[in-house]
Protein backbone atom coordinates (compact mmCIF):
# COMPACT_ATOMS: atom_id res chain seq x y z
CA UNK A 1 0.00 0.00 0.00
CA UNK A 2 1.06 3.57 -1.28
CA UNK A 3 0.95 6.28 1.53
CA UNK A 4 1.84 9.84 0.21
CA UNK A 5 1.04 13.55 0.99
CA UNK A 6 -2.20 14.27 -0.50
CA UNK A 7 -0.86 17.02 -2.50
CA UNK A 8 0.75 14.37 -5.07
CA UNK A 9 -1.35 11.42 -5.68
CA UNK A 10 -4.36 11.85 -3.55
CA UNK A 11 -3.85 8.82 -1.40
CA UNK A 12 -3.98 9.19 2.35
CA UNK A 13 -5.55 7.90 5.15
CA UNK A 14 -5.61 9.35 8.62
CA UNK A 15 -6.77 7.46 11.84
CA UNK A 16 -6.79 9.93 15.12
CA UNK A 17 -5.89 7.75 17.95
CA UNK A 18 -6.42 8.82 21.62
CA UNK A 19 -8.31 8.53 24.81
CA UNK A 20 -11.78 9.59 24.89
CA UNK A 21 -12.41 13.29 25.47
CA UNK A 22 -8.56 14.54 23.75
CA UNK A 23 -10.25 16.29 20.66
CA UNK A 24 -10.00 13.39 18.25
CA UNK A 25 -13.36 14.70 16.67
CA UNK A 26 -13.29 18.36 16.69
CA UNK A 27 -9.45 18.33 15.83
CA UNK A 28 -10.04 15.71 13.38
CA UNK A 29 -12.74 17.77 11.92
CA UNK A 30 -11.46 21.08 11.57
CA UNK A 31 -7.89 19.63 10.16
CA UNK A 32 -10.59 17.53 7.31
CA UNK A 33 -12.26 21.06 6.54
CA UNK A 34 -8.55 22.80 6.12
CA UNK A 35 -7.07 20.15 3.91
CA UNK A 36 -10.22 19.67 1.92
CA UNK A 37 -10.06 15.72 2.82
CA UNK A 38 -13.17 14.06 3.91
CA UNK A 39 -13.58 13.24 7.57
CA UNK A 40 -14.79 10.27 9.25
CA UNK A 41 -16.15 9.89 12.62
CA UNK A 42 -16.04 6.72 13.13
CA UNK A 43 -18.51 6.47 15.98
CA UNK A 44 -20.78 8.27 14.18
CA UNK A 45 -20.40 5.86 11.33
CA UNK A 46 -21.76 2.97 14.37
CA UNK A 47 -24.60 5.23 15.35
CA UNK A 48 -25.42 5.13 11.31
CA UNK A 49 -24.87 1.99 10.78
CA UNK A 50 -26.70 0.07 13.89
CA UNK A 51 -29.35 2.86 13.90
CA UNK A 52 -28.72 3.08 17.99
CA UNK A 53 -26.58 5.21 19.87
CA UNK A 54 -23.25 3.87 20.94
CA UNK A 55 -24.93 4.26 24.51
CA UNK A 56 -27.74 2.22 23.49
CA UNK A 57 -25.40 -0.40 21.65
CA UNK A 58 -23.32 -0.86 24.83
CA UNK A 59 -26.92 -0.95 27.09
CA UNK A 60 -28.61 -3.08 24.80
CA UNK A 61 -25.67 -5.57 23.18
CA UNK A 62 -22.73 -4.84 25.90
CA UNK A 63 -19.38 -3.24 25.16
CA UNK A 64 -18.43 -7.43 23.19
CA UNK A 65 -20.79 -6.58 20.68
CA UNK A 66 -19.85 -2.87 19.99
CA UNK A 67 -16.47 -3.75 19.58
CA UNK A 68 -17.26 -6.44 16.88
CA UNK A 69 -19.37 -3.91 15.20
CA UNK A 70 -16.59 -0.97 15.51
CA UNK A 71 -14.53 -3.49 13.73
CA UNK A 72 -16.28 -4.46 10.87
CA UNK A 73 -17.09 -0.28 10.48
CA UNK A 74 -13.65 0.46 10.40
CA UNK A 75 -12.91 -2.32 7.81
CA UNK A 76 -16.11 -0.78 5.33
CA UNK A 77 -14.89 2.66 5.49
CA UNK A 78 -11.40 1.92 4.84
CA UNK A 79 -12.73 0.07 1.75
CA UNK A 80 -14.63 2.96 0.78
CA UNK A 81 -12.56 5.44 0.77
CA UNK A 82 -8.91 5.88 -0.39
CA UNK A 83 -8.38 9.14 1.81
CA UNK A 84 -9.74 10.72 4.73
CA UNK A 85 -9.23 11.96 8.75
CA UNK A 86 -10.97 9.19 10.89
CA UNK A 87 -11.62 10.01 14.43
CA UNK A 88 -11.71 7.02 16.06
CA UNK A 89 -12.92 5.63 19.44
CA UNK A 90 -10.85 5.55 22.31
CA UNK A 91 -10.68 1.50 22.49
CA UNK A 92 -10.89 0.80 18.91
CA UNK A 93 -6.66 0.19 18.61
CA UNK A 94 -7.02 -1.60 21.40
CA UNK A 95 -8.82 -4.50 20.62
CA UNK A 96 -8.07 -7.46 18.16
CA UNK A 97 -6.33 -6.84 15.43
CA UNK A 98 -7.55 -3.06 14.94
CA UNK A 99 -4.10 -0.85 15.37
CA UNK A 100 -2.49 -3.27 12.90
CA UNK A 101 -5.65 -2.59 10.49
CA UNK A 102 -5.15 0.77 10.62
CA UNK A 103 -1.33 0.76 10.31
CA UNK A 104 -1.47 -1.27 7.33
CA UNK A 105 -3.96 0.85 5.52
CA UNK A 106 -2.76 4.28 6.41
CA UNK A 107 -0.87 6.87 9.29
CA UNK A 108 -1.88 6.58 12.48
CA UNK A 109 -1.61 9.10 15.45
CA UNK A 110 -1.65 9.68 18.69
CA UNK A 111 -3.44 12.55 20.49
CA UNK A 112 -1.92 12.42 23.45
CA UNK A 113 -3.10 14.63 26.44
CA UNK A 114 -2.57 14.19 30.23
CA UNK A 115 -4.47 11.96 32.40
CA UNK A 116 -5.94 14.82 35.24
CA UNK A 117 -6.52 17.31 32.24
CA UNK A 118 -9.22 14.47 30.27
CA UNK A 119 -10.56 13.70 33.41
CA UNK A 120 -11.63 17.31 34.03
CA UNK A 121 -12.32 17.80 30.29
CA UNK A 122 -15.30 14.63 30.95
CA UNK A 123 -16.32 15.69 34.14
CA UNK A 124 -17.39 19.02 32.12
CA UNK A 125 -18.43 17.36 29.06
CA UNK A 126 -22.13 16.95 28.23
CA UNK A 127 -21.69 13.73 26.00
CA UNK A 128 -22.60 10.47 27.19
CA UNK A 129 -19.57 8.11 27.74
CA UNK A 130 -20.74 4.54 28.09
CA UNK A 131 -17.48 3.79 30.44
CA UNK A 132 -18.07 6.65 32.48
CA UNK A 133 -21.62 6.16 33.21
CA UNK A 134 -22.63 5.78 36.67
CA UNK A 135 -19.12 6.98 38.63
CA UNK A 136 -18.88 9.52 41.09
CA UNK A 137 -15.90 12.13 39.77
CA UNK A 138 -14.07 10.68 42.11
CA UNK A 139 -14.35 7.33 40.35
CA UNK A 140 -14.09 8.80 36.83
CA UNK A 141 -10.46 10.08 37.75
CA UNK A 142 -9.29 7.21 38.81
CA UNK A 143 -10.72 4.90 36.05
CA UNK A 144 -9.49 7.39 33.39
CA UNK A 145 -6.17 7.41 35.50
CA UNK A 146 -6.05 3.58 35.43
CA UNK A 147 -7.49 3.03 31.39
CA UNK A 148 -5.26 5.60 30.11
CA UNK A 149 -2.16 3.82 31.92
CA UNK A 150 -3.63 0.57 30.24
CA UNK A 151 -4.09 2.28 26.42
CA UNK A 152 -1.14 4.60 27.03
CA UNK A 153 1.05 2.09 25.39
CA UNK A 154 -1.06 0.63 22.64
CA UNK A 155 -1.61 4.23 21.64
CA UNK A 156 2.43 5.12 21.45
CA UNK A 157 2.54 2.42 18.67
CA UNK A 158 0.56 4.98 16.37
CA UNK A 159 3.19 6.03 13.84
CA UNK A 160 3.03 9.88 15.10
CA UNK A 161 2.56 11.52 18.76
CA UNK A 162 1.16 14.77 19.14
CA UNK A 163 1.09 16.06 22.42
CA UNK A 164 -2.37 18.35 23.09
CA UNK A 165 -2.23 20.83 25.46
CA UNK A 166 -6.45 20.65 26.78
CA UNK A 167 -5.59 24.48 28.06
CA UNK A 168 -4.75 25.83 24.63
CA UNK A 169 -7.51 26.68 22.16
CA UNK A 170 -9.24 24.14 19.92
CA UNK A 171 -7.63 26.49 16.97
CA UNK A 172 -4.10 26.34 18.11
CA UNK A 173 -4.42 22.13 18.87
CA UNK A 174 -5.92 22.02 14.98
CA UNK A 175 -3.79 24.15 14.02
CA UNK A 176 -0.65 21.54 15.27
CA UNK A 177 -2.31 18.94 14.05
CA UNK A 178 -2.88 20.14 10.47
CA UNK A 179 0.99 21.40 10.25
CA UNK A 180 1.70 17.54 10.96
CA UNK A 181 -0.80 16.00 8.59
CA UNK A 182 0.98 18.22 6.29
CA UNK A 183 4.46 16.91 6.68
CA UNK A 184 3.29 13.42 7.18
CA UNK A 185 4.96 11.01 4.12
Amino acid sequence: MIFVCKYSLQIVRFFLLGFMGVGKSTLGQRAAEQLVIPFVDLDEWIEDEDGRTITQIFQDDGESYFREQETECLKKVIHSYERFIMATGGGLPCHGKNLEIMKDSGITIYLRAAAHDLSTRLLQSSTKRPLLSNKSPLEQEAFVKRLLAERDPIYSRADQTLEIDLTRSKSENSRLLIDLLKKAP
